[in-house]
């Protein structure tokens, strides 16, 4: 096991009815001048969520403006917008009321809100400024996905294309609320995506080269084959209480660093389908749905065992002694199946017309995927360089 540091300072409150208590609960952090950031749907207003979160802040005594309008692939711009206005109105506080776009964008503006440049500058592999402060944050979690309610990370797009995060501490949310009663409502769509993003960030975690942290692995075994269980049970009751509560708390779990303490993280299949995203402007879970299978086949010989586990543990594929390698495939057929049963696309070009997916296109994205060894490689089971990425481009098209 590597040595590792484990902090989550961020409170959870759960249940249903615990939106009425938003006003109470960040006033107590402070909170009295106060800006909402919320998407650009209409299922806040379909749940009632906006309105309670209002109310609660006018019971409590505290000012709020409002900035909507935030898109999947959260945009710098509409970043800026909120930082200028924080800015004019003195706001102290930031409550994102939305999933992980929304409240990613938040965390750029709680940047932005107290840092005399340009907050672009946070961003990237290679950072103009480290943060030094941030705005508070809290999120009111309406879409489960991407664990961003609790973790220390921010993902912006700069248009036209450019998708980028940053990771400081002083991003991560002094509280969220999660109601599950509001997410009933969520298209079935947007829930399966949010599913496959869950178990995508476990994936990251658990598909690393040997650490000796077997409790961790079952950790995320377990986790993952709630995702499976629960993510095909919420598309057959959509409304039932159970499903949902765990489905969410499962979102906050998987990114939160406890599946991560004591080992890497092997972020390629992310970092792919980021450049896919800022690109093409589709939704996160669906493209790991399209981009997590290609990059299993391609990677999977180089650390056998993990696939083998996985395989096994998680989708009970009979170990085979004689051949213990020809499990693998079916474990990585099984995760198709199961995208496909949750109804995500199997290939790019179901969301992207194919004339805009020319072998030209997809050197330029692999060109440009984020790097994070020195040598400019990106991966844990295997390192790879741009010609690797392109061909894994080429496979999901």
């Amino acid at each position: 096991m590597n040595g590792f540091q484990l902090s989550n300072t961020t409170k959870i409150e759960f249940g249903a009815g615990i939106l009425e208590r938003v006003g109470e609960i960040v006033k107590g952090y402070g909170a009295s001048r106060v800006l909402l950031h919320c998407d650009g749907g209409d299922v806040l207003g379909k749940t009632g969520v906006l309105g309670k979160v209002r109310t609660s802040l006018i019971e409590a005594g505290i000012f709020a403006e409002e900035v909507g309008g935030v898109e999947s692939n959260p945009k710098l711009e509409k970043a800026k917008e909120a930082i200028a206005l924080c800015k004019e109105k003195q706001i102290d506080f930031i409550v994102a009321l939305g999933g992980g776009s929304t409240i990613d964008s938040a965390k750029c503006i709680a940047l932005g809100a107290v840092y005399e440049g340009d907050v672009w500058d946070f961003y990237g592999e290679a950072p103009l400024s480290m943060p030094q402060r941030a705005l508070p944050v809290a999120a009111v979690l309406t879409l489960p996905a991407t664990g961003s309610e609790s973790n220390n990370s921010s993902v912006i797009t700069k248009e036209p294309d450019l998708k980028r995060a940053v990771d400081t501490e002083f991003v991560r949310p002094v509280v969220a609320f999660l109601d599950p009663t509001v997410t009933y409502t969520l298209p079935a769509f947007i829930t399966a995506a949010g599913v496959v993003d869950m178990i995508s960030h476990i994936m990251e975690r658990y598909f690393v080269r040997g650490c000796g942290n077997e409790l961790t692995d079952q950790l995320c075994e377990a986790a993952m084959r709630s995702g499976i269980y629960y993510g095909r049970k919420v598309l057959e009751e959509p409304d039932n209480y159970e499903i949902r509560a765990n489905l969410m708390y499962l979102s906050t779990i998987t990114n939160n660093g406890v599946l991560a303490a004591g080992r890497d993280m092997d972020l390629a299949s992310h970092m792919i389908e980021h450049e896919l995203s800022g690109e093409f402007n589709i939704v996160h879970g669906a493209g790991m749905a399209i981009v997590i299978p290609a990059w299993m086949e391609y990677v999977c010989r180089e650390y056998p065992e993990i696939f083998i586990k996985y395989a096994t543990h998680v989708w009970n594929i009979p170990y085979d002694f004689r051949e213990p390698e020809s499990v693998i495939p079916l474990g990585i057929e099984a995760t198709r199946d199961f995208y496909r049963e949750m109804g995500m696309p199997e290939k790019l070009h179901e969301l992207v017309p194919e004339e805009k997916l020319t072998d030209d296109v997809l050197w330029k994205l692999a060109q440009r995927v984020r790097r994070y060894h020195k040598d400019g490689t990106v991966g844990s089971i295997m390192r790879l360089d741009t010609q690797e990425l392109f061909e894994i481009m080429k496979a999901v098209v």
